[in-house]
């Protein structure tokens, strides 16, 4: 048997057993020890949430206080962090905040699986910006920037308005209808989450930030089985 000393193995934190330190799998019960954050997606966006509850549980500053911005020095360290807000390119808020109706696209009605399949696509990728708004104003709500966390909300409300009418312009064939069921209810979660955590930012909340963990918890797992279901229905169409 191989010999290690005690500064060369690391108990696993599933079965207990000594393996070596630099072992990425557990030898014995096989548990992967690769990237956890990658691994638990769920757990992370939660933990976001979590710091602006810690903020909004521990400030008791003014509304003048709210209004203020962060320094240079505070935006560069959120936008270099894992978590940091992103822009992405113009869905229903410009780059001046000012919001927009996109132009409303008339679609021919049709049973065509692989046109309603790209418009499937195009509503999940839109659901997924509107989650990385709300996590954005997570994290511009931890850092104490609510004027921005407040703007990120408002850009997250556009996109989950934007998700079923992108579903919606094609008739649903019977092998996509699990997916959009699902794609609606897990928009109908983020939506709540959405309006949770707005009123916590304008109150200090802590109770409706909680409230926004659950249902962004939810919608994440909904959003997951969705996407598992759209990929049998395109494997289906092949």
């Amino acid at each position: 048997m191989e010999q290690e000393t005690l500064g060369q193995t690391k108990s696993c934190p599933k079965c207990g057993e000594r393996i070596q330190s630099s072992a990425k799998v557990c030898r014995y019960c096989k548990e992967d020890f690769g990237n956890w954050f990658a691994r638990h997606k769920i757990i992370t966006g939660v933990l976001i949430f979590i710091a602006l509850l810690i903020v909004i549980s521990s400030n008791d500053s003014s509304e003048d206080k709210v209004a203020t911005p962060v320094s240079e020095t505070s935006k560069n360290n959120t936008s270099t962090s894992n978590s940091a807000p992103v822009k992405s390119d113009k869905t229903a808020v410009n780059s001046g905040g000012d919001a927009y109706s996109p132009a409303p696209e008339t679609t021919t009605p049709t049973e065509d699986a692989s046109e309603y399949g790209k418009a499937m696509s195009k509503a999940l990728i839109t659901l997924t910006k509107g989650v990385g708004y709300t996590q954005n104003a997570a994290v511009y709500g931890a850092s104490g920037n609510y004027a921005e966390a407040l703007k990120e909300v408002d850009n997250a409300s556009d996109n989950y308005s934007l998700v079923l009418a992108e579903i919606k312009k094609l008739k649903t064939p019977d092998s996509y209808k699990k997916t959009q069921e699902l794609i609606v209810e897990a928009t109908d979660k983020f939506n709540q989450a959405n309006n949770f955590l707005k009123n916590g930012l304008n109150k200090k909340d802590v109770g409706s930030v909680n409230r926004a963990i659950e249902l962004m918890t939810e919608g994440t797992k909904i959003t997951e089985q969705a996407t598992e279901e759209f990929n049998k229905a395109n494997n289906a169409n092949l």
